[in-house]
């Protein structure tokens, strides 16, 4: 459990840094340079998410379950992760009526995300992993909204139709193929 505990320590750390060391970060870009920086936060990130994915897989078959997910809730888990994946794909695109009206639509897709997959799973490595980075998520949310004051200004229809196709196509891709590829959980059997 302790690998998967530093994985999210590092990866939601260095996601963490803008929230709670904004001067230091703008300190460390000065220094390093933007690409110095990004290379030194995709390190972290990469090297946070792998001991997640390994302390994770370590974890899950030795945890207690606290809790069963009735049998219909994966049904409205899947339309939860829909939504989230049309909103993590807004969130990358220029401002359509998804983003103007969420205004941090990634945050908000990760918030659906965390919450989807507690529904689900009821065991200690699950609610350690996905309720840490809700509540990173939740706060970061505030975080961000307290940054910025200005609304975003909508642009065309055509990012939202974009997040919809691709995140449909994603989604669809995910439950399909790549849930069971890449975490060993097939979704749809």
């Amino acid at each position: 459990m302790w690998i998967l505990i530093l994985g999210l320590i590092v990866f939601l750390g260095i996601h963490s840094v803008q929230m709670l060391a904004p001067r230091w970060r703008e300190d460390m870009i000065v220094k390093l340079g933007n690409n110095g920086w990004r290379g030194l936060y995709s390190v972290f990130s990469l090297g946070g998410l792998g001991l997640i994915i390994w302390g994770f897989s370590e974890a899950r078959p030795d945890v207690p379950d606290f809790y069963y997910a009735p049998t219909w809730m994966p049904h409205l888990v899947m339309v939860l992760m829909l939504i989230s994946f049309v909103f993590l794909i807004a969130g990358n695109l220029p401002t359509g009526y998804i983003k103007a009206r969420l205004k941090h639509p990634m945050i908000t897709g990760v918030i659906i995300w965390a919450i989807a997959h507690l529904m689900t799973n009821g065991d200690l490595a699950s609610i350690l992993l996905f309720g840490s980075i809700l509540i990173w998520a939740v706060l970061n949310r505030i975080s961000v909204e307290r940054r910025s004051s200005v609304a975003p200004v909508v642009t065309s229809i055509y990012p939202d139709i974009i997040a919809l196709v691709v995140g449909v196509g994603l989604w669809m891709l995910m439950l399909h193929v790549l849930h069971g590829m890449l975490i060993g959980v097939e979704v749809i059997a």
